[in-house]
């Protein structure tokens, strides 16, 4: 969800001044990375709690 509104920022400035858009094309291509960065994380950690809970439930 987060990922498709950047990507509708980033259209909307692709309608900017050259010297702006550009800039605004790295800092929205580094948002975008960080997100996905964050949300693979708290994928990984939640899977990650899960399996202690599951293992811990067989014991």
């Amino acid at each position: 969800m987060t990922l498709v509104a950047l990507k509708l920022l980033h259209k909307l400035y692709l309608r900017e001044s050259s010297i702006e858009n550009s800039f605004l094309f790295v800092l929205n291509q580094i948002i975008i990375i960080l997100v996905e960065n964050l949300l693979h994380w708290t994928v990984n950690r939640k899977q990650n709690y899960s399996i202690k809970v599951l293992k811990n439930f067989k014991n």
